[in-house]
């Protein structure tokens, strides 16, 4: 009976500790992505920008490259006023010398190197220069933006050791960030030119059926949603959601994660063993009781063995 009482005592305790722990991470995931999503509910366009753009889709001259990268052109203009100047100098150099563009029939997608400084985004060569190729340079670009400013300007004040520990929680964080970037330049693209990319890709023989979902599911989605709800969309459909950044991580940080977290565990439980043993003893009189817990379980600790023998010679306070 008592080592069952223990068992659960045992249970209690760690329900509680991690409870305790996973509503306050939670609360201030919510309270930053809040945030997020404050910043970067508006694209920070000037009248005279947005009519330029306007303009620029109503001018039947305009190629529909030409709309696409002008568009970028003035949405990234608008982000880095943002920014300080030599951040935005830095952003411009890598957005102007160190974007670069692989050609692949099968895949749609990006990357941002930190270690490099560069942006890469791979796409089918058809697509080149359309919408879906700035679509993930802005969002790449965003994330040479967060490295260099640290999420400053992100919306997600989050990038120090006081505020987060957690890396997936970061790369939540990040990535929900330049997928708000992406909805900016998305939203200033007509649905009629959505719609002929979205054709363009639906026929392609040769797009892989995530690269195909993603980018189809992303353009629709800009044209009826929030940014709130086009973000809860993505994350449902498992793109950037937690749990994918949780076991994205590389084994050896699993490993390490695990293994800090049974240490933890198994130092915990010992402590509390240990405790539990030392009342027994001391209501016992330090005359170490015959029943099995005892005996099998507190007599197997060094700590415990060592105050019956300092009681037995009469060292025993």
């Amino acid at each position: 009976m008592f080592q069952y009482c223990l068992r659960r005592i045992y249970f209690i305790f760690f329900c509680i500790l991690f409870s305790t722990a996973a509503l306050a991470e939670e609360k201030c995931l919510t309270t930053i992505l809040n945030e997020l999503l404050s910043d970067r509910s508006e694209n920070n366009l000037t009248i005279s920008e947005q009519e330029e753009i306007d303009d620029l889709f109503a001018d039947a001259s305009y190629t529909p490259k030409e709309r696409a990268e002008e568009a970028f052109n003035i949405l990234m203009d608008a982000r880095l006023r943002q920014l300080s100047d030599s951040s935005a100098k830095k952003i411009r150099k890598i957005w102007k010398s160190h974007s670069h563009v692989v050609f692949k029939k099968n895949k749609i997608n990006g990357y941002y190197s930190s270690l490099r400084k560069k942006t890469t985004v791979i796409l089918p060569e058809e697509f080149k220069e359309t919408i879906i190729e700035y679509n993930l340079k802005v969002h790449e670009l965003e994330h040479a933006i967060q490295d260099e400013v640290g999420l400053e300007k992100l919306g997600a004040k989050i990038y120090n050791q006081q505020h987060f520990a957690k890396m997936t929680d970061v790369r939540f964080l990040e990535e929900a960030g330049a997928m708000s970037a992406e909805y900016q330049y998305l939203r200033l693209i007509p649905k009629t030119e959505k719609d002929r990319i979205i054709n363009l890709i639906e026929v392609d023989p040769n797009i892989d059926k995530s690269s195909k979902n993603y980018i189809i599911r992303s353009l629709k989605n800009s044209d009826s949603l929030t940014l709130r709800e086009y973000l809860d969309a993505e994350r449902k459909a498992g793109r950037y959601s937690r749990s994918q950044i949780k076991w994205g991580l590389t084994v050896p940080a699993k490993t390490g994660i695990y293994f800090s977290l049974g240490m933890t565990y198994i130092m915990s439980s010992t402590i509390v063993f240990l405790t539990v043993c030392e009342v027994i003893l001391r209501e016992n009189k330090y005359q170490p009781p015959q029943d099995l817990f005892f005996q099998k379980g507190c007599m197997s600790l060094a700590p415990i063995q060592n105050k019956i023998e300092m009681h037995q010679n009469g060292l025993s306070k």
